[in-house]
């Protein structure tokens, strides 16, 4: 029942590892396209070091010349619908979520048991680079190079409302994870540990 239990709590982890890639994206599009010389000139630096390192970046070219995907149509162009893709997300979802179980039993296994946190310095600890998000992208607005039409009130609905969407998704992640986390210590034998106390960060 506790294995159980830790891969259902990992299953709510992967919508916060979704949601905080989507929005670090964003945040690193935003930034390059509004400080390109900048951005550039450390991609230049950034390229050349790995090229340096590890060989160029572009893969080499078929030795037949072919360059169709496969599930193309007759036009080269690839094609999904709705029964492709939920099925996708669906078994992408298990599958990183049964990844992060097995990599986080075998952190135990090595380093022992880990470090528990308060609930309400977890929700901190998201908060604080949704945040910084937030910051980054006014910082966007104010200080980059490109104009960003419509009206300022819009674009802070926007810089301050997907970091808070988030963070939401966050704080669903992170309680269903710790009370599915107090479920398992029980179950070991770990006692009663109450929502966001101080004994739950001293609890081996």
């Amino acid at each position: 029942i506790a294995f159980a239990l830790d891969y259902l709590r990992w299953t709510q982890v992967v919508p916060m590892l979704f949601a905080w890639t989507f929005l670090v994206l964003m945040v690193a599009a935003l930034l390059l396209a509004n400080f390109q010389d900048q951005s550039f000139a450390l991609l230049e630096r950034a390229i050349t070091a790995w090229e340096r390192w590890f060989g160029p970046i572009e893969p080499a070219p078929p030795a037949d010349g072919s360059a169709t995907e496969t599930g193309a149509d007759g036009n080269g162009v690839l094609r999904f619908g709705d029964e492709d893709l939920v099925p996708l997300v669906v078994r992408g979802w298990a599958l990183l979520a049964l990844a992060g179980w097995i990599l986080g039993m075998a952190r135990e296994l090595l380093f022992g048991p880990r470090k528990r946190w308060s609930l309400r310095a977890k929700l901190w600890m998201a908060g604080v680079p949704a945040a910084i998000c937030s910051g980054l992208m006014l910082a966007a607005w104010s200080f980059g190079g490109n104009t960003f039409h419509g009206p300022f009130l819009g674009w802070l609905a926007m810089f301050l409302g997907l970091p808070f969407a988030v963070w939401i998704v966050s704080a669903w992640s992170l309680s269903v994870g710790h009370v599915l986390d107090i479920a398992i210590q029980r179950l070991h034998g770990g006692g009663s540990v109450a929502l966001g106390s101080e004994a739950e960060r001293e609890t081996p």
